[in-house]
């Protein structure tokens, strides 16, 4: 589950040196929240509602990471 922590910094990177667009992480947001809810159902968990709640601060992160990406990508346009 901590690698899937440093997930946003290596995205916010990616965005930023250009090889993703933030634009195309907008539309494509409830594909992300799949696959971070996929991906919290490989954990030893028991129910589907510990899943949820996994997935919860990823998709945090991911939401936050696309904001800080909008502020840094307008900074440096100026």
């Amino acid at each position: 589950m901590g690698i899937c922590f440093q997930f946003p910094i290596i995205l916010l990177f990616l965005i930023n040196f250009g090889f993703i667009d933030r634009k195309d992480l907008t539309k494509k947001r409830l594909w992300v929240y799949l696959g971070i809810f996929i991906l919290t159902m490989f954990f030893p968990v028991d129910s589907i509602l510990t899943d949820a709640l996994l997935s919860l601060p990823l998709i945090f992160l991911f939401e936050l990471t696309l904001i800080l990406s909008k502020v840094v990508v307008r900074k440096q346009s100026k």
